[in-house]
């Protein structure tokens, strides 16, 4: 098998051909290279759905199909990086896509530019596009989301970058992986580019398990641990206090917003609510102290910049203050 220039990386756990075949579809359609240049590691997550190496066979460019033990997305993605040797790498999910016949192209410039200067970048983030329907009745829509640390889509890594600083998913991480492995990277790359054009789109599957409606709510609290383990990392780097303090307390905010909404009142949530709570109260037990240092404007500052982001459908019933009041005594007699 000839050296890759570029390749794909998947986790699928009970994606069928009939899900997949849009981003293979995607894949094989990209014009102006030379097909030779890319390929594709599909690594199952041990589901109860094999896919059909015929269907693989069909498509003009390597596809190399790994099944693995259940372990989670998190390792997951990790085996497939292991066992990929290409320059770059992206890291595609099994229901997404490029948005046009261009995408490996641009990427392929952009890296041959890299190569030119002598300034090969560590990671490139592109817009991508972002397809939402709210419910049956909402229309179809797609949303250009812009760069930032909350979403792998759309990023290219320089596989030895990766390597070389032993970046890699959390692996007791089982939800919002991403966002910690993203946060990791842009604290070690030396050299990032961006490209302000979409090129790939994050698909609204109604089966993703991303599209539960109590997603968060079952997610929330990995979110905290995900941010426990990104403030570890900034400590052993020695960065900034302010800048460790920062992150501290966003994730606070974004706690107390979300927590700030009606479904989280509701009889048939409060296990996802006494977990959150639970680990929100360990984690200001643990890394509490480290937000001394913010003054009260640059909690302010905090506080507003994450209400002015994501999160709609806030009530805000309790103020920030009394809500950190709440959990610290939460389940204290």
């Amino acid at each position: 098998m000839e050296h890759k220039k570029l390749q794909f990386l998947v986790p699928q756990y009970k994606e069928t051909e009939e899900i997949i075949s849009f981003l293979l579809n995607s894949i094989e359609a990209q014009e102006c290279i030379d097909k030779k240049d890319i390929g594709v590691i599909i690594c199952s997550d041990g589901g109860e759905y094999i896919l059909d190496q015929k269907f693989l066979d069909k498509y003009t460019y390597d596809i190399d199909y790994v099944i693995c033990k259940h372990r989670g997305v998190s390792a997951t993605r990790n085996s497939a990086l292991f066992l990929s040797d290409a320059d770059y790498i992206m890291f595609c999910d099994s229901d997404d896509g490029f948005c046009n016949t261009f995408g490996v192209k641009i990427i392929f410039e952009n890296i041959a530019i890299s190569e030119k200067d002598g300034k090969l970048f560590d990671l490139m983030s592109s817009q991508f596009y972002n397809e939402r329907q709210a419910d049956e009745n909402s229309p179809w829509g797609l949303n250009i989301v812009d760069h930032n640390s909350v979403y792998i889509h759309g990023r290219i890594y320089r596989r030895g970058f990766l390597i070389n600083n032993g970046l890699y998913f959390n692996e007791k991480i089982w939800a919002n992986e991403d966002s910690f492995f993203n946060i990791m990277t842009n604290l070690n790359a030396k050299v990032i580019k961006n490209l302000n054009v979409p090129i790939y789109c994050w698909r609204g599957n109604p089966l993703s398990v991303t599209h539960d409606p109590k997603y968060i709510m079952k997610t929330l609290h990995q979110l905290i641990y995900s941010n426990d383990s990104v403030l570890e990392v900034m400590i052993g780097l020695n960065k900034d206090e302010k800048s460790i303090a920062q992150s501290a307390f966003d994730i606070i905010c974004k706690v107390y917003l979300d927590m700030n909404k009606p479904c989280w009142y509701e009889k048939e949530n409060e296990e996802y609510k006494d977990i959150t709570i639970r680990t929100l109260q360990w984690y200001l037990n643990e890394r509490g102290k480290l937000c001394e240092c913010l003054t009260d404007d640059d909690k302010k500052t905090i506080l507003q910049n994450t209400r002015n982001t994501q999160h709609y459908g806030c009530i805000e019933g309790i103020t920030f203050n009394d809500f950190i009041k709440f959990v610290m005594n939460y389940g204290k007699k």
